[in-house]
């Protein structure tokens, strides 16, 4: 963990950090496309740009083309998250693997895929070697998960629910475990 001058206590994790200097190292030392400064920051930049396309095709591809550009450009053209996409080392790239740990987890469960809950542990672990606000992620994906489950299992009866969800089911067991050794090797 990074400590500032004069601080006590610990600082952010350094995960994104290392992301921004890899960016720089290859865009300004090795291809020397763009200033120092400006390769340093591409990483959120281009963080957020992913992001304004994954809420554009995620919105798209479940209600319609109109609603997914109107997604896209309400995220994209919002002062804050516009403004600090430029510059921001540390909150864009966390709403980013916030956003993706959910989107990945929403489409795990939808689509009962342990591939999909799998990527969400690593984007997990991302945000979790960036700021500590990942923390809250259980607070969003319980409450949902739950009433999901209560709603799928008033269509099946329960023995068949849990033939079809069971490794799904197990694939939770993993996820803390995949984000915590992710967060320990990065």
């Amino acid at each position: 963990f990074e400590k500032g001058e004069g601080s006590i206590g610990i600082g952010h994790p350094p995960l994104s950090n290392v992301f921004a200097a890899v960016f720089n190292t290859v865009f300004y030392r090795w291809l020397n496309v763009l200033g120092d400064v400006e390769a340093y920051h591409l990483y959120s930049v281009f963080l957020a740009a992913s992001l304004v396309a994954i809420v554009f095709y995620f919105v798209a591809t479940r209600y319609n083309l109109f609603s997914g550009i109107i997604s896209a450009l309400s995220l994209g053209l919002y002062p804050l998250f516009l403004g600090e996409s430029r510059y921001n080392t540390k909150d864009i790239p966390e709403a980013v693997f916030f956003s993706f740990s959910i989107l990945c987890f929403y489409k795990g469960i939808t689509s009962n895929s342990v591939k999909w809950i799998f990527f969400s542990s690593i984007f997990t672990a991302f945000a979790f070697g960036t700021k500590f606000n990942i923390v809250f992620l259980p607070l969003i994906i319980i409450p949902w998960i739950i009433l999901y489950f209560i709603s799928e299992l008033k269509k099946l009866e329960f023995h068949k629910f849990l033939k079809l969800r069971i490794k799904l089911i197990l694939s939770f067991l993993f996820f803390p475990i995949i984000g915590i050794l992710i967060f320990l090797v990065a």
